[in-house]
């Protein structure tokens, strides 16, 4: 989420709460963007910011926003090295294994020889 910066603002409070009003998270930032790493797909939280001056005066809590986590695709790219001498690594592949079933449910829980990299 990101707002507008406000002139004397030192630094920002950020608070969700979930649909039954519980507060569940409130923190602190110098930006003006704030990244909610703990939410669960599916799940509506409701948020709102306040502003911070050098002596710590808070202002009101913005007008609340309302928003459901979704999951979304990203990209990722890895860069690998392989075991030299090299000529041993030509026409061989180079496989990644880990929890990869958090990724994609199509993936293996670990398995070294499960997922050809490309």
């Amino acid at each position: 989420m990101s707002w507008n910066a406000v002139g004397d603002a030192y630094a920002y409070e950020v608070r969700r709460i979930d649909g039954n009003g519980n507060e569940l998270i409130f923190a602190r930032t110098t930006a003006t963007t704030f990244t909610d790493t703990g939410v669960m797909q599916g799940a509506t939280y409701t948020y709102a910011v306040r502003s911070l001056d050098i002596s710590f005066n808070r202002s009101a809590f913005s007008a609340p926003v309302t928003a459901t986590a979704e999951l979304r695709t990203v990209t990722l790219v890895m860069n690998v090295t392989v075991p030299t001498p090299v000529e041993d690594a030509i026409g061989r592949s180079v496989y990644i294994a880990g929890f990869l079933h958090r990724l994609d449910d199509g993936l293996p829980q670990w398995n070294p020889g499960g997922v050809v990299m490309t």
